[in-house]
């Protein structure tokens, strides 16, 4: 879901607060009057060229500068603006009001720390000024420094205590923390005084009932603020999202026709993580993407690479290639759980692994082992996007790999500077970025067939059978519960769906309901997290006249307690149009099959991709009717379903989907060819890796010690 935006306005009293002393070769009075005046009145893109002008005419004069910085910064052209309110800065000094409009401009270009420069600036001249203090706060969340961001808060908020902007930034700020309660009581104490009339103020106290796990008065909060005429603050695409998550589908279709009708507007745009959970068409889940990597545009490259050492690496050994994977999720995170045993994998002699992590700090055994499997491990958490950028300039990365495209927390304004010569969209995103700073798509045959590359602004990369990575060195924890503490019958079928909630549309469970009305005995085993999906899944099986205690549900557990558990599942059912992606390949380690339904896009067709790397081609459902007769089928042949079972178990030791080291072979071939492309001049163009010869596991690690 997209987060609320904290707001950091400009300060209107920036031109006025310029003293107009008497200035050696000042412009005429009249020429000084005239450009205020249709300052005043006129569009800046009218105002722009003559303030040009004068400021040009008259370089010490600072109004001309002032208003034509004011100017550019009305137009969104921030890189423009900078350098006049910079000019603005040399001949009057530290102004309150200017320093606080270039730091609006520095933040909208990715520039955080520069901006809280600038706002302490204005701080350090005018203590109390609220509009500065209130844009600190904004720029602390922006650069997701949430402790930091509280104590300004708090201040912004005491400094002006009826601005609805500082209360929703305060909010933010608890909610980020944690302090939950802490927020909830500022946001309904700031739309009781009557700041209802600010999106954002009531946006964030759905957010902060959303991460309360109160889903339900989340929803209820929106419909009464409709149904009074007022903002809810949240698009509709976010409507969507929270329906979903809630498993709360009444009104889905209305909200979903929303968010769709909104990309036709030309100012228009939705979240493209909801745009793959609805099931867009490609075409425009790709415009959704372009929507978004158009807010980047602003971000200015860096210099380019020294075209030596460009050179350097094209010459016969020039070894290794230096590749950057960059996350917010070095821990205990499903993409943690992927790729871990790749960075140990990695052949030094051809590539060096650099980790750089923008998330949590957090502890524990994954953290300690994704930092201990890379060459390099570097905390970016307390830079912004251009010193991130600028850090991994430095090292040299030749190939930046974001392993977090649009999903929550994701930083896209790091590779809009351009670091490194080349930038790969890999595992965290299945969908395009629709954005010109990212050159590369890995993929695989399953997830984009020959001739869907042009709903991927990408390049494609197709590795040889999966393109999703495994860690074969994940355990299960050494003692599984019985079924009996799962709430799970003890000689039932057990289907089984892991995927989160929001992954779980009407029309996929309506085939559940159908597969458990064939099959009487069988249960269905999900995992909700909050518990109101729970209550709205159960009411939803009774409507469709399946008992709801049919239904079991698994609470949330680490990740060795949750592979343990997976032996009493008996087949996992998969969702699309966004299937299981590492819920289905822990339960294939584990030795559960898949059955799954390929849909028309990436994140419907990982199941396929997965399954067909282990050999079990037949649990691919050729369309919902195939996939509810094999369930059945199954469901009720328990002998079949052994078997299934049984072959999968001896697939596990050969099944590419479990051979890391020949993946990681195939992985590095793919920078290789990437890499000999830009050497070469060449632009980004589509690869497809040749299959290396299996890896014998005993001669690494034998993977049925799982």
């Amino acid at each position: 879901m997209t987060e609320p935006k904290s707001s950091d306005p400009a300060d209107p009293g920036a031109r006025l607060a310029l003293p107009e002393t008497p200035l050696q070769g000042a412009p005429p009075q009249a020429t000084l009057d005239r450009l205020s005046a249709r300052f005043e009145a006129e569009p800046p893109a009218a105002v722009a060229g003559e303030a040009e002008a004068v400021a040009h005419a008259w370089p010490d004069h600072p109004l001309a500068w002032l208003v034509l910085a004011m100017c550019r910064q009305r137009q969104g052209d921030h890189a423009g603006a900078v350098p006049a309110f910079e000019r603005v800065l040399a001949l009057r000094g530290e102004v309150a009001p200017v320093l606080v409009n270039w730091g609006v401009s520095l933040r909208r270009l990715g520039r955080i720390d520069a901006a809280v420069a600038a706002y302490r600036r204005a701080l350090a001249v005018v203590p109390d000024h609220a509009e500065a203090m209130r844009n600190l706060a904004a720029a602390l969340l922006h650069g997701q420094r949430w402790a930091d961001a509280v104590p300004v808060a708090e201040r912004a908020l005491a400094l002006a205590p009826a601005s609805a902007e500082a209360a929703a930034n305060l909010g933010q700020a608890y909610r980020r923390t944690g302090r939950l309660a802490e927020a909830e009581a500022v946001l309904r104490r700031a739309l009781g005084a009557g700041g209802g009339g600010l999106p954002g103020l009531r946006r964030e106290l759905i957010y902060t009932l959303k991460d309360a796990g109160r889903l339900t008065e989340a929803l209820g909060e929106g419909a009464r603020a409709a149904a009074a005429g007022a903002h809810a603050g949240l698009a509709a695409d976010e409507w969507v999202l929270l329906h979903l998550t809630a498993a709360a589908w009444d009104g889905l279709d209305a909200w979903e026709a929303r968010a769709t009708a909104a990309l036709d507007r030309p100012d228009g745009g939705i979240a493209p993580f909801t745009g793959l959970l609805m099931g867009l068409a490609p075409a425009r889940q790709a415009r959704a993407a372009r929507a978004m990597a158009a807010r980047y545009r602003p971000m200015s490259p860096l210099p380019a690479p020294s075209p030596a050492r460009t050179k350097a690496m094209a010459k016969a050994g020039q070894r290794p290639l230096v590749i950057g994977y960059l996350s917010a999720d070095f821990h205990d995170h499903a993409t943690a759980w992927l790729l871990a045993e790749v960075l140990e994998t990695h052949d030094r002699t051809r590539v060096a692994v650099h980790g750089y992590s923008y998330g949590p700090a957090a502890g524990g055994a994954m953290r300690a082992r994704l930092a201990a499997g890379v060459d390099r491990f570097v905390d970016l958490a307390g830079l912004d996007d251009r010193a991130a950028a600028e850090r991994l300039a430095r090292d040299g990365v030749d190939i930046l790999v974001d392993l977090k495209g649009y999903t929550r927390d994701a930083r896209p304004g790091i590779a809009a500077h351009r670091p490194a010569p080349l930038a790969v969209n890999y595992l965290g995103y299945p969908g395009t970025m629709g954005a010109a700073f990212i050159d590369y798509l890995i993929a695989d045959a399953w997830v984009v067939p020959p001739g869907d590359e042009g709903a991927y602004d990408e390049a494609v990369v197709r590795l040889p059978h999966s393109y999703q990575p495994n860690d074969r060195r994940r355990r299960a924890a050494e003692t599984a519960p019985t079924r009996a503490q799962l709430g799970l019958p003890e000689a039932a079928p057990v289907f089984c769906c892991f995927n989160n909630p929001f992954k779980i549309r009407p029309p996929v469970f309506a085939l559940w309901m159908r597969i458990l009305r064939a099959v009487p005995s069988a249960v269905l085993w999900l995992y909700a997290p909050q518990g109101e999906a729970a209550a709205n899944l159960r009411r939803s099986a009774a409507a469709a006249g399946v008992a709801p205690g049919r239904l079991v549900f698994a609470a949330s557990v680490d990740q060795g307690a949750h592979l343990a558990r997976l032996a009493h599942a008996d087949l996992v059912l998969d969702t699309w149009p966004y299937g299981a992606h590492t819920t289905a390949s822990d339960a294939l380690w584990m030795g559960v099959p898949v059955l799954t339904c390929p849909g028309e896009h990436f994140p419907a067709r990982v199941g396929a991709s997965l399954v067909a790397a282990c050999g079990l081609d037949d649990l691919i459902a050729a369309d919902a009717e195939a996939y509810v007769a094999t369930a059945v089928r199954l469901g009720r042949d328990r002998a079949a379903l052994k078997a299934l079972k049984a072959r999968l178990a001896s697939a596990l030791a050969t099944a590419p989907l479990f051979d890391t080291p020949r993946y990681v072979r195939h992985l590095e071939a793919a920078y290789d060819a990437m890499w000999q492309r830009a050497v070469q001049g060449l632009p980004p163009g589509a690869i497809d890796v040749p299959i290396d010869p299996p890896v014998d596991p005993a001669a690494d690690q034998d993977p049925a010690g799982r």
